[in-house]
């Protein structure tokens, strides 16, 4: 039992000490990807960077597919800009490191996103016109039995 009580403690030992160094090196990446020294990176320079191969290397060493940077880099920005800071490209690559099944997860999710608001977007739009064609439709019924002659006047008129 002491002998596997100290397998897991130095297993959780060299996770640790392997995060630490992922995330020394994800910062690394960071600021070689962030050529502006801006604190951020935009998409624009994310692609172009994605295209090195020492970068595309890094990021396949991570499960992380470099072929599609648009996705890859809306996955990364966790707040939805088009700008991506050290943390959220540190806690997102993280994050999406366990696969590509999890880059999919997340873009799939801002998928989600998008199509619920152009949804709710058409429904409002759709809403609008209904309600016009019902406001137009009344206006048309109250003006035509305002001009139609009464049934009852023509029967009677000699």
């Amino acid at each position: 039992i002491g002998a596997a009580n100290l397998d897991r403690e130095l297993a959780a030992q060299l996770e640790k000490q392997n995060t630490e160094q992922l995330v020394v090196k994800l910062q690394d990446v960071f600021n070689e990807m962030d050529t502006e020294d801006q604190g951020f990176v935009t998409i624009r320079q994310f692609k172009e960077c994605v295209q090195e191969d020492s970068l595309r290397s890094f990021f396949q060493s991570l499960d992380l597919n470099p072929d599609d940077p648009d996705t890859l880099f809306r996955s990364l920005a966790l707040d939805g800009t088009k700008e991506l800071d050290a943390g959220e490209f540190v806690v997102g690559c993280m994050a999406l490191r366990d696969g590509a099944r999890a880059v999919n997860l997340a873009s799939l999710s801002q998928d989600n996103r998008r199509m619920l608001k152009s949804l709710r977007t058409s429904f409002q739009v759709a809403h609008a016109r209904l309600d016009r064609i019902d406001r137009t439709l009344l206006t048309m019924a109250r003006s035509e039995s305002a001009s139609a002659p009464s049934p009852l006047r023509d029967e009677f008129t000699i």
